[in-house]
């Protein structure tokens, strides 16, 4: 009885000191929310443009495509996937294996497969031939650097 009772308090103290740190990063959270949902663009997103000279009719073209493939992705996805799927973007874990963690059926992994190919080609589709061999060259320098980060 006194250990369930020195851990209820241990988990009240817990809590309680925990609260303003929660606060604060809905908060944080909140604020890049809104901002996200004005600009609907990542930080880099906009280096990535003005390093491709994209024009805004290009910008609003991948916008849209990249909307669509969010939605296409997530009708696939049960609304327990879903809301684990918010939840890794929330977090920025999407990116590094949020999939996997959804336990996906193989019918499912095939579908987002193609809707992934399918997207790609469309955004291979809004850039010039120029655009595209810069792309190749970034990519590149990443890998690069990615490397020479993992030695």
């Amino acid at each position: 009885m006194k250990s369930k009772l020195s851990v209820l308090v241990g988990i009240v103290a817990l809590s309680i000191t925990a609260i303003p740190f929660v606060a604060k990063a809905n908060t944080l959270t909140s604020q890049s929310q809104i901002v996200a949902q004005t600009t609907d663009a990542k930080p880099n997103r906009g280096k990535f443009a003005e390093e491709l000279g994209l024009t805004d009719t290009q910008k609003a073209e991948l916008t849209r495509i990249r909307q669509e493939t969010r939605a296409a992705i997530e009708k696939v996805l049960t609304p327990e996937q879903r809301t684990q799927w918010q939840a890794a973007k929330q977090n920025r874990q999407a990116r590094r294996g949020g999939f996997k963690a959804l336990n996906l059926s193989e019918d499912q992994r095939a579908e987002i497969k193609k809707i992934k190919e399918a997207s790609k080609t469309q955004m291979q589709a809004v850039f010039t031939d120029e655009q595209k061999q810069k792309i190749q060259e970034m990519r590149q320098n990443w890998r690069t650097r990615r490397q020479q980060q993992n030695r």
